[in-house]
């Protein structure tokens, strides 16, 4: 009935937030290596190999909660407030952007007042654009944002940097 549900969902909750916990606390003492600027300005551009590798990640990070066609329709995610982002519905604004560099800086910082981690300890800079990458290709976001090219990649890589303040 209704108590085997929600113990479900709260199992199924549990499971997640302890994957991320594991996850970050791994990463925490080790410091990933610098990526060389130009390899992660090559992959801010998409590509059908960063997309693919996006999709692998999405899969194990982040569809127990976004759903693994993204869509954000999961047991847990039920259980979240705010709920998990849908990435398949044109026409929403969403709330951190949905502009590369928005994208990416969420999967880096995690979104505040969610139960949206970073992963800037976990994932390196071109794991996290090939999330992004993967991301953009679902109808959410496909066709109405900006993507990264040449004219303005500069922009972009520095949009995406770490602030030294």
């Amino acid at each position: 009935g209704i108590n085997m549900k929600i113990r479900i969902v709260l199992l199924s909750l549990a499971m997640v937030l302890s994957v991320g916990f594991i996850t970050q606390v791994m990463s925490s003492g080790k410091k990933k290596a610098d990526v060389d600027p130009k390899v992660v300005k090559k992959a801010m551009i998409s590509s059908d190999k960063g997309v693919e590798n996006g999709k692998a990640t999405f899969m194990k990070l982040c569809a127990s909660c976004h759903g693994q066609s993204g869509d954000g329709n999961t047991p847990v995610a039920k259980a979240l407030k705010p709920p998990p982002r849908d990435f398949t519905k044109p026409g929403v604004k969403w709330r951190a952007g949905k502009e590369p560099a928005e994208v990416y800086n969420t999967i880096s910082n995690g979104f505040p007042g969610s139960a949206m981690i970073g992963y800037k300890t976990s994932l390196d800079p071109i794991q996290r654009w090939e999330l992004v990458h993967f991301i953009n290709s679902l109808a959410g976001s496909k066709g109405q944002i900006q993507v990264v090219d040449s004219k303005n990649l500069e922009k972009v890589y520095k949009d995406t940097q770490p602030s030294t303040n």
